[in-house]
């Protein structure tokens, strides 16, 4: 898909722990979209794209063919159609008719969409349509997580954001990846093992913060002189999950 165009998505909030760190986490819906719309300004770097429409379709599987959407400007850019007649492996079709013309002063544009955090279908990649072409796009599993400041839906430079990081799921056989942002900016990956330990570990220093301070209340006044019993066994649970934990080899 030549000419592509990166484009943000909605940052997820950033939340902080006990222990005076924080996190974020990315939800990727897997469910990929045609879009198409129109842009007051040629696709280029700091120009803020929307969708006209979009659909949703299927990427070939190599025996059953992806999704080929009609394009048309008729009525605003628009897909008029689709059926199952796209490409057998990994991709789907976008074929516009003939209804605009080239030099095009509406900046009619196609692409890849995918679901924000809002639930919304957002452009992910984009290149301006050219009338009765038709393009094969073949979607990577591929992202890159920064720091800055961009609007939603804005065109980006990746370059432009400085460290960046690549998060490549498609060679990966996990479905998450966990990475660490260091005080210099620069990105550092997790191991599966460990990230899960980390999680393990947070959960379990919560809990056990919690029960202490429902005991130690109960010790100062409270109704009751000892933890309720789902209390005690969850106290005895985290223990048991923090000794386990403790053993873990965090940067295996």
């Amino acid at each position: 898909m030549p000419n592509t165009f990166e484009i943000t998505i909605t940052t997820p909030p950033i939340i902080s722990n006990p222990q005076g760190k924080s996190s974020t986490t990315f939800v990727i819906n897997q469910q990929f979209y045609g879009v198409c719309g129109t842009s007051v300004s040629n696709l280029n770097s700091g120009v803020v794209v929307s969708t006209n429409d979009y659909e949703e379709v299927d990427l070939g599987n190599g025996q059953t063919p992806g999704t080929l959407l009609n394009f048309t400007t008729n009525g605003g850019a628009n897909f008029s159609s689709f059926s199952n007649k796209g490409p057998l492996n990994g991709g789907f079709t976008i074929s516009g008719d003939s209804s605009w013309k080239l030099p095009d002063p509406n900046n009619t544009f196609i692409g890849l969409g995918g679901r924000d955090m809002r639930g919304r279908v957002v452009p992910v990649a984009t290149l301006l349509a050219a009338p009765s072409t038709t393009y094969n796009i073949f979607p990577k599993v591929v992202y890159y997580i920064s720091t800055g400041s961009a609007v939603e839906g804005e065109i980006v430079d990746i370059a432009s954001f400085g460290n960046v990081q690549l998060v490549d799921f498609s060679s990966s056989t996990y479905n998450s990846q966990t990475f660490i942002h260091q005080n210099d900016g620069t990105y550092s990956p997790v191991s599966q093992l460990a990230a899960k330990a980390h999680k393990l570990r947070s959960l379990a220093l919560e809990k056990i913060i919690q029960s202490r301070n429902i005991e130690l209340g109960s010790k100062n006044g409270g109704s009751s002189g000892c933890l309720v019993k789902e209390d005690l066994l969850a106290k005895k649970l985290q223990e048991a999950f923090l000794k386990l934990i403790h053993g873990l080899d965090l940067d295996a």
